[in-house]
């Protein structure tokens, strides 16, 4: 197929004499070295805004020290106050600016506590007046900030004409230094100033995190709760499973022990609660697991209904609902758990079993080897009584009674015979 002019590409035209045109090519080709020059120009921009921008540390401890090492890599400008400034210079002299902490203050206007709480009322108010004060501090395991005000709180009652900010408080620092933050990159953000929550979430942004606005300052109640939670996601699945195994296994209890012997009408009979530990927990795992898949898919066939009812998706769940639905993956989770649990234990219980069986066997086949070498039949018919010796030479030897070949040793032996060290015969 030939090409028409109409199918000939612009850039291939040719002309009288047949020569590419390089017009274009040139144009295309400084086009592109325009906008790689352009990209660059913004790079180096923005790295030289932020090179001009310093943020302040109060305290020279693991959080600063992988907030410093982020703010490095977002090349930012970390200056850490210490009142040992030569002794923190051996930590982070690599990754920040280490002077005192009046010098420090008058460099920035983000300056970010990292100190114990408890500490807070031996700052420098005159020194953190209208600067905005960021809070990463965590309360102690155990104390609880739904009834009284959190330490963001007590920071802005200690400076009153500051702006604290609470953030930073639910980042890992082994995460943060190490640039690798497999969780949720959400840092939730709390103020009463608007202005100085989105500063905050600026630096936030440039550290490669994602900021979440949560509105004013007493928030941070429950943003400081965060850290402390034992596995949320699970509580309501852990719940469950817990109060399913109690249920199966009391009802085992009943089913296999207490009620045969209350049927029977006769003494108690102890001996079927010899398998109580082992059975009855076998049994309440498997219908545990077996009922926590079904609770996982429950939720799914609900919540379809519950659309097709109302007519349209867009509408709110209930409240326990909701939390049925977001904990179907731990409930999951939880039954193949307890299932490949069950599984194990049973196969193992019954290779217990069939163990004690196959060695019972394997002592009845070396007996029986012992018997069927040559000889061994007088020695043992000797070791053995009269009538034991006349029997088994009467039986046949596939029907020997393995148990009749234990040696009977005689209970007196002839005087003669005791000193020559022989038997006596039959």
């Amino acid at each position: 197929m030939e090409l028409t002019d109409s199918h000939t590409n612009p850039a291939y035209e040719t002309h009288g004499d047949n020569q590419p045109d390089e017009t274009n090519f040139h144009r295309h080709a400084s086009g592109a070295e325009q906008n790689n020059d352009d990209n660059k120009n913004d790079l180096q921009r923005v790295s030289g805004e932020n090179e001009n921008k310093k943020v302040v540390f109060i305290g020279s401890g693991d959080m600063t020290l992988a907030l410093s090492v982020a703010m490095s890599r977002a090349c930012l400008q970390p200056v850490v106050g210490s009142r040992q400034p030569d002794r923190a210079k051996v930590r982070l002299k690599e990754v920040a600016i280490v002077t005192t902490v009046s010098e420090a203050l008058s460099q920035g206007e983000i300056v970010i506590l990292a100190i114990p709480a408890d500490h807070h009322h031996s700052l420098p108010r005159q020194e953190l007046r209208n600067k905005i004060v960021v809070d990463i501090s965590n309360r102690a395991p155990g104390s609880s900030s739904k009834k009284d005000l959190s330490l963001g709180e007590r920071l802005q009652e200690i400076l009153p004409e500051s702006h604290v900010v609470k953030a930073f408080n639910t980042i890992s620092a082994y995460a943060l230094q190490h640039g690798n933050i497999q969780g949720s990159r959400e840092v939730p953000i709390c103020g009463n100033d608007s202005r100085a929550r989105a500063k905050v979430s600026e630096l936030t942004r440039d550290l490669g995190l994602t900021p979440v606005d949560r509105g004013a300052l007493r928030n941070a109640r429950e943003v400081e709760d965060i850290p402390l939670a034992f596995f949320p996601e699970w509580k309501v699945a852990g719940i469950m499973t817990l109060l399913l195994f109690v249920f199966w296994y009391i009802f085992m209890l009943f089913r296999n022990q207490i009620c045969p012997n209350i049927d029977s009408g006769t003494e108690w009979n102890w001996e079927v609660f010899q398998i109580f530990p082992l059975m009855n927990t076998q049994y309440a795992m498997a219908y545990t697991a077996t009922c926590l898949l079904l609770f996982t898919y429950i939720p799914g066939t609900i919540a379809a209904y519950l659309q097709l009812y109302r007519g349209t998706k867009y509408s709110y769940f209930p409240n326990w609902l909701d939390k049925w639905l977001k904990s179907r993956k731990q409930t999951g989770l939880l039954a193949l758990l307890i299932g490949t649990t069950h599984g194990c234990s049973a196969i193992f219980t019954q290779i217990a079993w069939s163990v004690r069986e196959e060695w019972d066997h394997q002592l009845h086949f070396m007996f029986d080897l012992v018997q069927s070498i040559p000889g061994q039949r007088n020695v043992r018919s000797k070791l053995l009584p009269t009538q034991h010796a006349s029997s088994l030479h009467a039986a046949d030897d596939d029907d020997i009674n393995l148990y009749d070949l234990a040696p009977v040793v005689p209970q007196e032996l002839p005087e003669q015979g005791r000193k020559n060290n022989e038997l006596p015969q039959g």
